[in-house]
C-alpha cells in the first residue's frame, strides 16, 4: 500500500518517528516545525499542537527533535510521548513529555528535564528509552558522553545524571569528603559533580557555580572543610578567549549559595585567575591559593586567608610573578606550604599570627606541579623534569635531584603514605607515568585512557590508597591501584 506524503508535513524536514508494539495503529512524527499523530497505522496524521502544563516551558514553535518515544505508562497505561530538544535557548531545549488531558482536550507538554546542568550540557542527543526488565526506568543520552536516568517513568525532579567516569568534561580536580570518602567530587567548567557510592555506581549529580558575568573554569578545585562538610571552597580562573571571572568563591551550606570571598564581578580584569588550592591538614584556619594571568589579564601571586577563606581575609603574600602549584608540608609545621611558578620556588609559614613568605633555591625549571610526603618534596616542571628534596634541606636550595624527565609538562604529582616508594605524574600529553621503586625507575601507566584522557590536569590516590583519580581534558579516568 502506498501512502501519499502528508501535508502537514510537507515543506519541513521530519527528525524524528515513533511507535510503540503495545499501541497498534500508533505512530509519531516530529518535524522542525510540528509534532504529528498517526491513530490509524500511519494511514493519516493529525498536527498535535500541545499545550504547557501549569507554569512549565510548553514545546517551542521551532523545534530541533532529537528523537520522540511513545510509551504506554507502565502503571496507568496512558498513551505517554518525550520529545527530546536541541538546539535554541535554554527554555526550549531539554525532555518533554506530552499526555493527553480530557479536561482540556488537548495534549499537555511539560518539560521534566533541563540537562545535566542546565547551560552547556543541556542537549539531548536521541530518544528516550526504556529499560527492557523495569519499563519504569527511562534513559535520554545527552551531549559531553552523559546520559540522564529517571526511576520514575520520566517524572519532573526524577532525572539523574548516570555517567561512567564523567566522560566528556574537563575535570580540574578530584576531591573526596573528608569525613565519607564514598563521595567523591569533581571540579570541571564551571559545575561540581559528585558520586555518592566512590563510583561502584555511576550515578553523579551536579551543583552548579553561579559565578555572575561570565563562566570561570574551576582550575583551583574544590576544597572540604574537614571540620564542617558544608563548608567548601571552589577556585578559578584560565577559561574561554573571554573568561576574566576568576577568584575564589565560599559556600556554607554545601552549595546551595556561594559567595565571592577573593575578586570582585567590578575588577573582573584584574582577578586572580587560581590554578591551586589548599587547605592545611594541620591548621585548618589556613588556606592558600595561587594564580596566574590569562590573557595577559588577572592579578598573578599567591593568597593566603588565616579565617579558612572568608570574604576579606585574604591577603596578598607573594606579589612577584605567576603561581601555579601548592603542597602542604605537614611535617615542618607551623602551617608551612610550598608554592612554585614562574615566580619561582617560596616556602609560607605562619609566624605571629601571620602568614609570612621566603623565597627558595630551585634552578630545575618553571614548577607546574608540587607534592610531598612525610620526607620528600616533588616539583614537577613545564619540560617535563620531576625533582626530589628532602624537607630538611629545602631551604638550603641545595638538595634538588632530578628523578626523571617525560616528554611533556609534568602537570600533577601525586604520592601517599599508604603507598611508600610509589611517585604517579600527571601529563600534558602523555596520560599518567609512575614508580614503583621510589623514582629510581618510571614507567607509563595510561592502559585503558582515551586520547583526550592522556592530558592529565590533576591526580588524587584515594584516602583509603586503592584507586587513583585522574582529572583529564575528557573526563575522569579511575583505576584501580594493585
Amino acid at each position: 500500500m502506498a501512502v501519499a506524503p502528508y501535508t502537514l508535513l510537507e515543506g519541513s524536514r521530519v527528525e524524528a518517528i515513533a511507535l510503540d508494539p503495545s499501541m497498534p495503529d500508533v505512530i509519531w512524527f516530529g518535524s522542525t516545525t510540528e509534532l504529528a499523530r498517526s491513530a490509524d497505522d500511519g494511514e493519516t496524521a493529525a498536527a498535535v499542537n500541545a499545550v504547557a502544563k501549569g507554569s512549565q516551558n510548553s514545546l517551542p514553535s521551532k523545534m530541533k527533535p532529537k528523537g520522540i518515544s511513545v510509551f504506554a505508562d507502565p502503571t496507568t497505561g496512558e498513551e505517554t510521548v518525550f520529545v527530546s530538544m536541541g538546539g535554541g535557548v535554554a527554555r526550549t531545549r531539554g525532555i518533554f513529555r506530552l499526555l493527553y488531558s480530557q479536561s482540556a482536550a488537548a495534549w499537555e507538554a511539560e518539560r521534566v528535564s533541563s540537562g545535566p546542568t542546565r547551560e552547556f550540557q543541556d542537549f539531548p542527543k536521541g530518544a528516550v528509552k526504556a529499560a527492557p526488565s523495569n519499563p519504569h526506568i527511562l534513559f535520554a543520552p545527552y551531549c559531553q558522553d552523559s546520559v540522564l536516568v529517571s526511576q520514575e517513568f520520566g517524572e519532573s525532579g526524577t532525572w539523574a545524571v548516570r555517567m561512567e567516569g564523567m566522560t566528556g568534561f574537563n575535570i580540574f580536580g578530584v576531591t573526596e569528603d573528608p569525613s565519607d570518602a564514598n563521595m567523591v567530587f569533581c571540579a570541571a567548567q564551571n559545575v561540581i559533580r559528585r558520586n555518592i557510592s566512590r563510583l561502584a555506581g555511576s550515578f553523579w549529580d551536579s551543583n552548579i557555580i553561579q559565578l555572575g558575568q561570565a563562566t570561570a573554569n574551576l582550575r583551583g578545585g574544590l576544597i572540604i572543610d574537614p571540620q564542617d562538610g558544608d563548608r567548601r571552597l571552589v577556585a578559578g580562573g584560565g577559561g574561554a578567549a573571554t573568561n576574566v571571572n576568576g577568584g575564589v568563591w565560599l559556600t556554607t551550606d554545601g552549595g546551595e549559595n556561594w559567595e565571592r570571598v577573593l575578586g570582585s564581578d567590578a575588577t573582573m580584569k584584574e582577578n586572580p585567575q587560581i590554578y591551586a588550592m589548599t587547605q592545611h591538614p594541620d591548621r585548618s584556619e589556613l588556606v592558600v591559593v595561587a594564580g596566574g594571568l590569562w590573557m595577559d589579564m588577572g592579578t598573578p601571586g599567591v593568597w593566603a586567608s588565616l579565617a579558612k577563606g572568608d570574604a576579606g581575609t585574604f591577603n596578598h603574600v607573594l606579589a612577584d610573578g605567576e603561581y601555579e602549584a601548592l603542597a602542604p608540608l605537614g611535617r615542618l609545621g607551623d602551617g608551612a606550604t610550598l608554592v612554585g611558578g614562574a615566580a619561582g620556588l617560596a616556602l609560607l609559614t605562619i609566624e605571629n599570627g601571620a602568614v609570612q613568605a621566603e623565597k627558595l633555591v630551585f634552578s630545575g625549571g618553571v614548577i607546574t606541579a608540587l607534592a610531598a610526603d612525610a620526607n620528600y618534596a616533588f616539583a614537577g616542571t613545564e619540560d617535563g623534569g620531576l625533582f626530589r628534596c628532602r624537607l630538611d634541606d629545602l631551604q638550603g636550595g641545595q638538595g634538588w635531584t632530578e628523578l626523571t624527565r617525560a616528554t611533556s609538562e609534568i602537570t600533577a604529582v601525586a604520592v601517599s603514605e599508604l603507598r611508600p616508594g610509589e611517585i604517579y605524574l600527571g601529563t600534558e600529553s602523555d596520560g599518567v607515568i609512575r614508580s614503583l621503586n621510589d623514582g629510581v625507575t618510571f614507567q607509563t601507566y595510561d592502559k585503558g585512557l582515551e586520547s583526550s584522557e592522556l592530558e592529565v590536569f590533576c591526580l588524587l590516590i584515594s584516602s583509603q590508597g586503592d584507586r587513583l583519580y585522574a582529572g583529564t581534558l575528557g573526563g575522569l579516568a579511575v583505576r584501580q591501584l594493585e
